[in-house]
């Protein structure tokens, strides 16, 4: 259980560390266009979409490390997970408010709207988190496929280098 907690803490740590600068020190312009270009898009609800990928595997992981684990342990995560989301969401945004700021010129995020009103862009923003879902599914599939060829690859060299571990 402890390591599916540092597992999920690895997971949100670099979201929720991300943004260094302070939201107030966006314009009132600019940070308003912001507001609306993460409302537009559902950027934050694409965060709780992540996360339920997370409890999916979090979950998963719970169940592989202690099978008679009972159901009603696996079924309190997606709330409690789902409760802390909810309350850190305004914080979340405004950890994020300056990202955009940094990356984004007051001309691009109206670009950015102008772009996501548009079929293509509406498309964009109703697929997106299917895929970003289904990439990051893959993406754990892929990264735990590798362990086995890493280790074996570790373990050789240390052995060619006589190194005992």
């Amino acid at each position: 259980m402890k390591s599916a907690r540092v597992a999920l803490l690895c997971l949100c740590l670099p979201v929720l560390t991300g943004g260094s600068a302070v939201a107030g020190e966006v314009s009132a312009e600019k940070r308003a266009v912001i507001e609306q270009l993460m409302d537009d898009t559902g950027a934050l609800a694409i965060g709780q979409q992540l996360a339920n990928v997370m409890i999916a595997q979090f979950a998963r992981t719970i169940r592989q490390r202690n099978p008679n684990v009972p159901q009603y342990v696996i079924d309190a995560i997606p709330e409690e997970v789902n409760a802390v989301m909810t309350e850190s969401l305004p914080m979340f945004k405004e950890m994020v408010i300056p990202l955009y700021d940094k990356y984004f010129t007051l001309e691009d995020l109206q670009g950015l709207r102008a772009f996501y009103g548009t079929p293509l862009g509406k498309k964009t923003i109703a697929v997106m988190p299917g895929l970003m879902q289904e990439s990051l599914r893959m993406g754990i599939q892929f990264g735990e496929s590798m362990v086995p060829r890493i280790d074996q690859r570790i373990r050789s060299r240390f052995k060619k280098e006589d190194i005992k571990t």
